[in-house]
């Protein structure tokens, strides 16, 4: 089960999604509150035992370690996800903009004109890539979209090795993802880096070479 629709937790705790603060590396809701607040929203929710509650909301990424703790008396499995940076930041352009992610991820320098803002969010993508790149050191499992859209059974069963009570869930079955209508998990990186001419390109590269072992440390290159 997911705690709201998006299966992001952090919109039910407005001091968790606070625009400007949720990516801040030095913010923290009171972690009493985010389990009091996600706990109801299970026991409300909840149809049958066992329950499996999915949690995704992407700052997790900033305060992961306090997030287990506050639920440290539960069984709790903890799994990271990278995806291509490419597809990262045209999704990113098309769902933020500046103007997003200067009121929402506390950017105030979103660059002069659209290629500098391309840079700037694949330097994000690199800031962040560093925090996964910690914390997928500490956890279960990591996993790379592009291996989870190739072979969906292959890694369910990883994450069944760690999760029991999902061995039985069917890797063919259709879903929702964002704005797109439901179908069986495919790779949607292609057809978002199409969006992206190749100035654009180019410029989420420089950005992606102000630390290039990040980018090759989770098996992708910087495109020329």
């Amino acid at each position: 089960m997911k705690l709201d629709p998006r299966g992001e937790g952090q919109w039910l705790v407005p001091a968790m999604s606070a625009p400007a603060k949720r990516w801040d590396l030095d913010y923290h809701p009171n972690y009493a509150v985010v389990r009091a607040v996600w706990l109801d929203a299970v026991a409300r929710r909840r149809r049958e035992e066992p329950v499996v509650v999915v949690e995704k909301s992407p700052p997790n990424l900033c305060r992961h370690e306090a997030l287990t703790s506050a639920f440290a008396a539960m069984k709790t499995s903890v799994f990271t996800l990278s995806r291509d940076p490419y597809a990262v930041c045209a999704s990113w352009r098309a769902r933020y903009g500046p103007g997003g992610v200067a009121r929402d991820w506390g950017y105030e320098a979103v660059g002069e004109n659209p290629l500098e803002f391309l840079e700037l969010l694949g330097r994000i993508w690199i800031e962040r890539a560093r925090l996964l790149d910690a914390a997928r050191r500490k956890y279960d499992a990591h996993i790379r979209y592009e291996d989870l859209c190739a072979d969906p059974a292959a890694t369910l069963a990883r994450i069944a090795r760690k999760v029991p009570a999902i061995a039985d869930a069917d890797p063919a079955a259709a879903v929702a993802v964002k704005d797109h209508a439901r179908q069986p998990l495919q790779n949607m990186n292609e057809a978002q880096i199409a969006a992206l001419a190749p100035a654009e390109i180019e410029a989420v590269s420089a950005g992606l070479r102000s630390a290039p072992e990040i980018v090759e440390v989770f098996g992708y290159a910087i495109r020329r």
